[in-house]
């Protein structure tokens, strides 16, 4: 696992990766599981970015789908991706065998989940 906590001199800290606070040793995927085992339920904010929102596959922000195709571009990392699968948009053709996810059905036959 490579270093992403910051110390600075004031003394707050916080991990480069994820913008939390520093949370080593354990990995920024394993502390949000963690927060979402814990925080199931509590808050209705959870709730609606549970429903509405995924997160990015390369950065973990969450990003939400309002309009418009299943081509994705966050804003905080700009990686590509689509929507349903999650897959990086470049590759995708490659993948699919004919561009980005059209339903379901699509999904399912890739096998992601």
């Amino acid at each position: 696992m490579r270093q992403t906590d910051i110390v600075c001199q004031c003394g707050s800290d916080w991990c480069f990766k994820c913008l939390k606070k520093a949370h080593r040793p354990i990995s920024c995927d394993l502390l949000a599981k963690w927060f979402d085992r814990i925080n199931q339920g509590s808050d209705d904010s959870d709730i609606w970015l549970k429903l509405n929102t995924k997160p990015c596959p390369k950065c973990k922000v969450s990003i939400q789908k309002n309009q418009g195709c299943m081509h994705m571009t966050c804003s905080q990392c700009k990686y590509e991706f689509c929507w349903l699968c999650l897959g990086d948009y470049r590759n995708h053709s490659k993948e699919t065998g004919r561009g980005l996810c059209n339903s379901f059905e699509d999904v399912k036959a890739s096998g992601v989940s």
